[in-house]
């Protein structure tokens, strides 16, 4: 994924915040998460003030909810889990400029 994408989010009454995108579209992403921090999450659990944090992408909160979450992952280097995370009535805006900048990414690798 580009540089510097960050999630931002409120689950269970808790804020979790800072955490790495690893893959983004305008249905969901995947996050990069601590196995520490997922132990509280599961599967299917709603989410609320999902932000996601870059220049080129609205910030608008979002509803989600957790798609999937995957056991340590040995080429992450390091004690963390990877966790889906799929975005519910996600704005249009938001779903363009997602689209839009996936788009460039792409287009900039080739």
């Amino acid at each position: 994924m580009g540089p510097g994408i960050m999630i931002q989010f409120k689950a269970g009454g808790r804020f979790f915040m800072g955490l790495n995108v690893v893959s983004l579209s305008g249905g969901g992403c995947s996050v990069k998460i601590s196995n520490t921090l997922a132990a509280s999450l599961r599967p299917d659990q709603l989410l609320s003030r999902v932000l996601i944090q870059h220049p080129s992408i609205p910030r608008l909160p979002l509803l989600g909810k957790i798609s999937w979450i995957r056991g340590k992952q040995l080429e992450l280097g390091d004690d963390s889990v990877l966790m889906g995370i799929e975005f519910s009535e996600a704005d249009e805006a938001f779903t363009n400029a997602v689209d839009a900048y996936v788009l460039e990414l792409l287009k900039a690798s080739q």
